[in-house]
């Protein structure tokens, strides 16, 4: 399999004021050994994708016999430049077979 490194990024979603927080969390399925915050990376934004926090993701489940995986951030203050448009953005590295589904962002 020839595994390219992505970058998946949402579109933006409307909060009523300028969050300070954020949570990031998502499923994935990986073929082979993968190292969250390397090989796979989160962030969030406030002010529409100009600018991004770095979240540190931390595995929360393996779902059963399809090896699934959730992973989520705690709860990160948002350093990005002050706005209410979030969107998330979550990367893939070094050439890693890493397929992302159903992906869920919080703020408060």
């Amino acid at each position: 399999t020839n595994a390219l490194n992505m970058t998946l990024i949402s579109t933006p979603f409307t909060a009523t004021s300028a969050p300070s927080k954020g949570v990031l969390g998502f499923q994935t399925v990986e073929t082979g050994t993968v190292t969250i915050n390397t090989d796979l990376k989160g962030f969030v934004s406030r002010d529409g994708g100009a600018n991004y926090t770095s979240v540190s993701l931390v595995l929360k489940s393996t779902l059963g016999q399809t090896g699934t995986r959730y992973y989520e951030c705690a709860e990160t203050t948002l350093t990005s430049t002050s706005g209410s448009s979030l969107v998330y953005k979550i990367t893939t590295h070094n050439t890693k077979d890493i397929q992302v589904h159903g992906v869920a962002l919080s703020w408060s």
